[in-house]
């Protein structure tokens, strides 16, 4: 048996009380209970029928996993060559490395960029190597995707976009395939022309954007 709420107990409450002489004022607190009872069903479906305004596509973790495993390596190595370097040169010589693993460090976090969707804005993020670019629906033109392919034989994908005014700017795109194909969806969706001209690339390739 399905247990009672607390509306249900207070109408079974209020109908032990009906008074047939007084009916005006017992309809009043009926409907007044029926209303209450309406308002958080209503807000329910309202909120269940509302679409989201706002949609945020984030690197893949093979993306994350890859550019942690480099930071570590070279974190390591730096370490180890630190101490070597230290004892034979003194702190000043720790400079010119230091500022090495630095730069790695910003190449590698800077490819990790955050598309998000939103009802008139197209924004890039990437807190890491603080980028944060917005461009306005109204003034894209088209959007492309592309395959790279970077040193040994590298590859990774790009996302060429071309504004009305003829400019054309290029981002790294690290997301997963299912994420892409549901980015291009959505780009359909807001009549945004975009095509796919990333292949599969290699199998590692291949897979390494399933995850």
């Amino acid at each position: 048996m399905k247990p009672s709420t607390t509306q249900e107990k207070k109408a079974d409450k209020l109908w032990n009380r009906f008074n047939p002489n007084n009916q005006d004022k017992f309809w009043k607190k009926y409907e007044h209970l029926l209303d209450k009872n309406k308002e958080p069903q209503q807000a329910s479906k309202d909120h269940f029928l509302t679409p989201p305004t706002s949609w945020i596509f984030r690197p893949s973790t093979s993306n994350y996993a890859k550019t942690l495993v480099i930071i570590l390596f070279v974190s390591i190595c730096l370490i180890a060559f630190g101490i070597s370097i230290l004892q034979s040169y003194g702190v000043i010589s720790l400079v010119v490395p230091i500022l090495s693993f630095l730069l790695v460090v910003f190449f590698e976090v800077r490819k990790l960029n955050t598309f998000q969707v939103e009802d008139k804005v197209f924004g890039i993020y990437n807190k890491l190597s603080f980028t944060k670019k917005h461009m306005l629906w109204k003034d894209i033109a088209s959007m492309r995707i592309e395959r790279k392919r970077g040193q040994k034989n590298e590859t990774y994908r790009v996302i060429v976009i071309k504004t009305k005014m003829g400019k054309t700017q290029k981002f790294r795109f690290p997301m997963s395939n299912s994420h892409q194909q549901e980015f291009i969806n959505l780009m359909e969706a807001k009549n945004i022309a975009i095509t796919d001209k990333s292949d599969k690339g290699g199998f590692w390739s291949f897979l390494m954007d399933q995850i």
